[in-house]
């Protein structure tokens, strides 16, 4: 009698202890809302287009949109077709190979550190601001709060920080809901609290709004790409999805037009409005010229600080994993692939980059950036690792379907005009943005130097299989209601 053939089931997923299948629609949608951060980039990136665009500004994010949706086409080629943890880095591997991979790899690990940062930055800067409102509206005098120093500023940052982290090594789903709740009330509040100004005689002050100067397109163009980058950040949890590749490519096509109609609102609703000349020592909203202002101010900026609070979880969670796949595969160290038990996170991971989320932004402040000026240098560092990305896997789409035999024209040329459109976007922007360039070339300088180190680690470890990704294992199989457990796309949790 013949032996049995092998069964071609895995064991053990690649991915193992994660918790696999867990996590339902809302929560993954939640994941990529949070890494946008829609309600705080509302009150931030059309104050800083507006002096540009003018009337143009909402036309200016829907066109945006429109280009971010080519994005989500390309990247949803690999979701719908594969459960990866570790996002377009996994996708570059699987369509250009290693060598993009790692770049891409690198390049998003600059744009989801950088969102961090600016998430604890920000939700440092606005939660002083909710206790200086606070404050005054209790009858107490003006004090430290509304005009932090750097002292001042590096602790509030580390706290958010130390938050962060906390929030996300005792579990994905717990993290993933407190970001969908929070980031509805932030978004309720803004859209509230434009709507009374737009109908009152308030008047806003916002910050930043000195930082380009009309005529400044490519700035402007780039600065509108920055409002949507993140949407795809709920690839990197498609092993922790319920029905990955129905979910996940569901929460990657609706983000940008969620994004896209929000700001298209708010620029509609405060372009009038908006007070020329913000203010260069803070990025928190003023409110001044009628009845309730330093109520609404508050409430403004506690959304505003909850909704930075949930881009860090976000962006956190989306870079840990990536660490945690690099791990996995041998580009970094095995104890960085390690995972919780009583929680399923990648809780190594987690840590590494909470410290560094920690750390970078006090330093920085304390040896002498100014808030604002160090807010300009971390959110444009990580749009330009974000467009990188966002190129290769749109060249990385169609090379792809390629291979499978699954190519259509249209298929082949749409990515490839999106990644082209991107490429003109980052160079013009990067031509005329003065200050708002330079973290563009500080980023693909760390982009380089990441790849480069990574790849001779790779080198000097010959064999090492890149593009990591979850499959069904023999347990999947055979108990397909275990939790855990690998289920197809057309079945039901």
């Amino acid at each position: 009698m013949p032996a049995p053939s092998p069964s071609p089931l895995l064991r053990r997923s690649p991915v193992s202890g994660l918790a696999r299948r867990t996590m339902a629609f809302p929560e993954v949608l939640a994941q990529s809302v949070a890494a946008v951060a829609p309600s705080a980039v509302m009150v931030t990136v059309p104050a800083v287009v507006h002096p540009v665009a003018g009337a143009w500004s909402a036309l200016v994010f829907a066109l945006v949109a429109v280009l971010m949706t080519g994005v989500g086409a390309a990247v949803n080629v690999f979701a719908g077709r594969m459960v990866g943890v570790s996002g377009l880095y996994g996708f570059t591997v699987r369509g250009l190979g290693p060598g993009p991979g790692v770049v891409a790899g690198a390049a998003m690990a600059i744009g989801y550190g950088g969102a961090a940062c600016v998430g604890v930055l920000g939700a440092g800067q606005f939660g002083l601001a909710a206790l200086d409102d606070g404050a005054r509206l209790l009858g107490s005098p003006p004090g430290p709060l509304g005009d932090p120093g750097p002292g001042l500023s590096a602790v509030a940052a580390v706290l958010a920080a130390v938050g962060v982290v906390v929030l996300l090594v005792r579990g994905v789903r717990a993290s993933a809901r407190a970001v969908l709740v929070t980031e509805t009330v932030a978004i309720t509040v803004v859209l509230v609290v434009l709507v009374v100004v737009a109908a009152s005689d308030l008047s806003i002050s916002a910050g930043l709004t000195t930082a380009l100067a009309p005529g400044q397109w490519g700035v402007a163009l780039l600065l509108a790409t920055m409002a949507f980058v993140g949407f795809e950040s709920s690839t990197t949890l498609a092993s922790e999805s319920r029905q990955p590749m129905v979910t996940v490519p569901r929460a990657v096509r609706w983000t940008p037009l969620v994004a896209a109609s929000l700001y298209v609102v708010a620029s509609l609703l405060f372009g009038a409005d908006l007070a020329a000349g913000g203010t260069s020592d803070r990025l928190a909203w003023s409110l001044a010229g009628g009845d309730g202002a330093p109520a609404l101010e508050l409430l403004l900026n506690l959304g505003i600080t909850a909704s930075w609070v949930a881009c860090a979880l976000g962006s956190v969670t989306a870079l840990a994993r990536i660490v945690f796949t690099m791990a996995r595969e041998g580009l970094l160290p095995p104890v960085l692939g390690r995972v919780s038990a009583a929680s399923g996170t990648p809780s190594a991971a987690i840590v590494l980059v909470g410290a560094h989320l920690a750390v970078v932004p006090a330093v920085l402040l304390l040896v002498g950036f100014s808030v604002p000026a160090l807010f300009v240098l971390v959110m444009t560092m990580s749009a330009f690792g974000y467009l990188l990305g966002y190129v290769l896997v749109c060249l990385a789409a169609p090379a792809l379907l390629g291979r499978l035999e699954e190519r259509t024209q249209l298929g082949a040329v749409v990515p490839r005009v999106v990644a082209g459109v991107l490429v003109v976007i980052v160079l013009w922007g990067a031509a005329t943005g003065g200050a708002w360039a330079v973290g563009g070339f500080v980023a693909y300088g760390l982009v380089v130097g990441a790849a480069l180190a990574l790849w001779r680690r790779r080198a000097r470890r010959r064999g090492l299989a890149l593009g990591l990704y979850d499959e069904p294992t023999r347990a999947d199989v055979l108990r397909p209601d275990a939790p855990g457990a690998h289920r197809s796309p057309g079945t039901r949790p």
